[in-house]
């Protein structure tokens, strides 16, 4: 016993360390945790788990003993899981969830409320701290910490922000990575600019999206192209755009949205048709139309850079470096924007959910 003990204690910090990959670990007074002081009152951390998964992710009971022990009544967890979560009693009932999914951004409403909660808990003791996570605690942690670090005006602008988790978060600077993560906390910036710091909320009208080079997912190049349109606070499908011809050799592909009338945050799939076999997911953004035509813009262009799935494209077999897409968006006042109907489960998005392990 006094053998495998100890073998099986370092086997299980070794897993643990294997599975926190580039993320600092906090290793002091016998805590040995996927857990990163952002700043002295932020905390970044990794999915507290139990069962098997605590061996070699960070323990719950070892999280709720670091905090009981270095923060004593003075702290407040925050989970970012929608797929996940712990029972209410855990960490003193001084938990609360932020859910989003998993490799997406978070809709700016719930985005605000995290942190005007996260601000107000740190406003009412000096000794205060937030601790915040998902499951591996860099990408939706990220989003959410830049974010706090704006609101409590820690740092100037989204760049800073961002470089500032990456640089403290990670060993190697590699941070938050999705674009539509990165994007949404410049988004969140420009709603902290405005006056009286609200998400403005009008009926916009999506017109026409417009793909600039062909994708290639089809045997012999080119792609069936076609567009599913979500909503962002609950994954509903809200509209399908019929499915074009073939492009292949075209210099733009115009997809036409039928001035379908949205209001808060959307996801953008871009899909390819098959015959025979489950359709692909070319690639996916999110946006905040009424944000975007607030600010005084009735376009939206976005990158291969700045377009999830698209980005990871490195070798170009899919998409090429000049690759973008162009959202076309109009004032829709006095219209009735469309909702998913009542009840309709969110399948869309588990269809076109976005595969791989958590890296952003």
């Amino acid at each position: 016993q006094s053998t495998w003990g100890p073998l099986s204690s370092k086997l299980a910090n070794m897993l643990k360390h294997m599975v926190s990959q580039n993320k600092v670990r906090f290793i002091e007074d016998g805590f040995d945790l996927d857990l990163t002081y952002i700043t002295p009152r932020i905390i970044a951390m990794g999915f507290p788990a139990s069962g098997r998964e605590g061996v070699y992710r960070n323990n719950i009971k070892d999280v709720e003993r670091f905090f009981v022990t270095r923060h004593p009544e003075h702290y407040r967890i925050y989970n970012l899981c929608s797929e996940r979560q712990y029972a209410p009693e855990r960490f003193e009932g001084r938990a609360k969830r932020f859910p989003f999914n998993d490799h997406n951004a978070s809709p700016l409403p719930l985005l605000h409320a995290f942190c005007e909660d996260a601000l107000a808990f740190l406003a009412e003791h000096e000794a205060n701290v937030v601790a915040i996570h998902c499951k591996a605690g860099k990408g939706r942690t990220g989003q959410n910490v830049c974010a706090l670090l704006l609101a409590a005006r820690l740092l100037e602008t989204p760049a800073a922000a961002l470089q500032f988790f990456a640089d403290i978060r990670t060993d190697d600077g590699k941070g938050v990575s999705i674009p539509s993560q990165r994007r949404y906390v410049e988004y969140y910036a420009a709603v902290l600019g405005r006056p009286d710091r609200t998400i403005p909320r009008r009926p916009v009208a999506l017109e026409q999206i417009v793909v600039h080079t062909v994708p290639s997912f089809d045997l012999g190049g080119g792609c069936d192209p076609y567009a599913i349109i979500l909503d962002g606070a609950t994954g509903h499908e809200l509209h399908r755009t019929a499915v074009l011809s073939h492009h292949k050799k075209e210099e733009r592909i115009v997809i036409d949205c039928g001035r379908l009338v949205v209001q808060d945050d959307i996801k953008i799939i871009l899909m390819d048709k098959d015959s025979g076999s489950s359709d692909d997911r070319m690639c996916w953004f999110w946006l905040p139309p009424a944000l975007v035509l607030d600010s005084g813009c009735t376009t939206l262009e976005l990158r291969k850079e700045d377009i999830d799935n698209a980005v990871k494209d490195k070798k170009k077999r899919h998409f090429s470096p000049d690759f973008r897409v162009v959202v076309h968006l109009a004032d829709a006042a006095g219209a009735e924007p469309v909702r998913a109907p009542d009840g309709q489960a969110a399948a869309a998005e588990a269809s076109a959910s976005d595969s791989g392990s958590e890296s952003a």
